[in-house]
């Protein structure tokens, strides 16, 4: 818990300069974190019509991603029964496109600034 208060000032920071770094990266949808919210991202995710080239690209340059929710809650085996394929599109979309990128608070900008220019590469390609 010492540490606790310092992870969460790392994590704001760090979130802030991802959402500014990649602000100017066309094909990159940032998650909004509304004036009056705070976020201590959990993780750091975006969206991108090509995840997996996405993925493929960053891995071949050591890159972890990941992919937390690759399925709409409607879609989850807990709702089978009650499951309409295209009931939910924005939600099916946003499982089809999401993708993590490295977080941490020992994340230093240094490698930060490695991920948002390999993301900015991989799309340009």
């Amino acid at each position: 818990l010492e540490r606790f208060p310092w992870e969460l000032e790392q994590r704001h920071r760090i979130g802030r300069r991802y959402q500014d770094l990649l602000a100017a990266i066309a094909g990159v949808t940032r998650l909004a974190v509304r004036a009056d919210r705070d976020c201590v991202w959990a993780q750091y995710t975006i969206m991108v019509e090509r995840r997996a080239a996405l993925v493929d690209r960053l891995a071949s340059q050591g890159i972890p991603t990941a992919v937390h929710y690759p399925k709409a809650l409607h879609h989850q085996p807990a709702y089978a029964g009650y499951d309409q394929p295209d009931a939910h599109p924005i939600s099916a979309g946003a499982a089809e496109r999401v993708v993590s990128l490295p977080m941490s608070a020992d994340l230093t900008d240094e490698a930060q600034r490695r991920v948002v220019d390999a993301v900015r590469a991989a799309l340009a390609s």
